[in-house]
């Protein structure tokens, strides 16, 4: 098998990996299946994959090395669990367009500071460093209020509003007091928190 000079993980079958200057994608038998074209490569996430070219733009390809989004956009999201829409930062002026997985436009010109990761159909997004969340289809459903929020996990998200953590539910409503030091994600029905600085420990939903 051929040496490459970096190696990312294997996704849906597909491996990112560097060599004769730019990033290409092998498949599980290690055929180079999609050339060294690219300046920077993520993994494959619902049949697509964020790349950047030679002009630091970019754009997505699909498995075929097809482009899918054309590559005229700044930056992107890279973590994401919601395989069904793309959030990329427009060249210009820094605004936000939601695509989904076609390249069709669901929304664009949202103009927000930062965008986070779509998970369970919801992002995070900032402005004056103040948080709140949109939907897959870029409306606005929790007010940018909350100084601090880590990304939605079986259905709450853990918030910080001042000093204080809790969590918050996708109507905006508080399902867990802010009484935490902090707080983190819900997995299995469990998330870890901290109380008076000192004592860490688990709640359940």
């Amino acid at each position: 098998a051929p040496a490459y000079e970096e190696v990312d993980f294997f996704s849906e079958g597909m491996c990112a990996v560097y060599g004769e200057n730019g990033w290409g994608y092998i498949n599980k038998e290690g055929k180079l299946v999609i050339p060294h074209l690219y300046e920077g490569a993520d993994i494959f996430m619902g049949g697509l994959a964020l790349v950047t070219n030679g002009n630091e733009k970019c754009g997505c390809i699909d498995k075929e090395g097809k482009i899918v989004i054309p590559f005229e956009y700044e930056s992107y999201m890279t973590s994401n669990t919601d395989k069904n829409v793309i959030c990329m930062m427009n060249e210009n002026d820094e605004t936000w367009t939601i695509l989904d997985k076609q390249g069709n436009i669901v929304t664009n010109n949202l103009d927000y500071s930062d965008i986070e990761g779509f998970f369970e159909g919801m992002a995070v997004v900032d402005n004056n460093k103040k948080d709140g969340c949109i939907n897959s289809e870029g409306k606005l459903v929790i007010p940018i209020e909350y100084d601090d929020m880590r990304h939605f996990s079986e259905g709450y998200i853990a918030t910080g509003k001042g000093k204080r953590y809790g969590y918050i539910d996708k109507n905006n409503k508080t399902v867990i007091p802010f009484e935490y030091d902090s707080s983190s994600n819900f997995s299995d029905r469990l998330a870890p928190v901290n109380y008076t600085g000192r004592t860490s420990y688990f709640i359940n939903k």
